[in-house]
């Protein structure tokens, strides 16, 4: 052997023990975030149910405000209707909810959607009264 082939193979074995180390060296610090990473994560169960209920109640305004029909019916007849009908803390958010929007509807062209945006108005329960009418202030 040359003297210039030893010296790559020492430069070639130091760089080999140097990468392999680095390598090591990087693989246990993943390793050890990975493990820690269940400690970081914090899910805000409240939160995500906040937002998404706020998404839903938009997408539910826009459908029954610029909807097609078949849409609007749809969440009148199989959303709207069965909550008022059997739950009542439902249909009172319901009422305070979406109230303007039924009552738009009430006056649509679509026979079907009025009618059932009318059931669905008579099945609400009324407003009720804010506390300073009772109290006379």
């Amino acid at each position: 052997m040359t003297n210039r082939t030893k010296r790559l193979l020492v430069i070639f074995a130091v760089l080999s023990i140097t990468v392999c180390s680095i390598a090591g060296w990087a693989t246990v610090k993943v390793v050890a975030w990975a493990r820690d990473l269940p400690n970081r994560i914090v899910i805000d169960g409240d939160a995500i149910a906040t937002t998404v209920g706020a998404a839903y109640r938009e997408m539910y305004h826009e459908a029954l405000q610029g909807g097609d029909t078949a849409l609007q019916t749809q969440i009148l007849r199989d959303q709207f209707a069965p909550a008022v009908a059997e739950h009542p803390d439902a249909a009172a958010w319901i009422r305070d909810e979406y109230r303007d929007d039924i009552i738009l509807l009430v006056e649509s062209e679509d026979p079907v959607v009025s009618s059932t945006a009318s059931k669905i108005l008579t099945s609400l329960p009324p407003v009720a009264d804010s506390p300073s009418a009772d109290t006379g202030g």
